[in-house]
């Protein structure tokens, strides 16, 4: 009821109290990231690879250097990617084949030919250890985007 005196309520002229008499006030604080400051800092991660690697202090620079934005700080721009559903991930590091294991590979294959006795369906049941990633009894971890 102050607040309702306060704002002009007097219950001595009506019993009726209106909306503007408790609506919450507008609160002091920081005013909310622009959407555009949003959608730069979105456009600046997804722009290739390499921005996508950046941590959020590099992002933070990078939007903050473009003329008529305001300065972003590093957890801004962290709060904004979490909110719109992007995290840190740590990708998966697989070693590429050496020519030695290419000239294994290609014997083996050669040996497990047509001639002796497989067939597509068998080929089919075939992976190859640069082609996928396993670790037992786990999560292969994050991929960093």
């Amino acid at each position: 009821m102050k607040k309702a005196k306060r704002r002009g309520f007097d219950p001595e002229v009506s019993k009726i109290v209106t909306v503007e008499h408790v609506q919450d006030e507008e609160r002091p604080g920081r005013p909310k990231c622009s959407q555009v400051v949003r959608d730069l800092i979105i456009k600046t991660v997804t722009q290739n690879s390499t921005t996508r690697q950046w941590s959020s202090q590099r992002i933070a620079s990078e939007v903050s250097s473009t003329p008529g934005i305001a300065e972003v700080s590093a957890s801004t721009v962290y709060r904004i990617l979490k909110e719109e559903g992007y995290g840190s991930y740590k990708r998966t590091v697989k070693p590429g084949l050496t020519i030695e294991n290419k000239k294994a590979r290609l014997k083996w294959c050669l040996e497990h030919s047509k001639e002796n006795g497989w067939d597509l369906e068998r080929w089919k049941n075939v992976i190859w250890t640069d082609e996928t990633s396993v670790q037992m009894g786990g999560v292969r971890g994050k991929r960093r985007v």
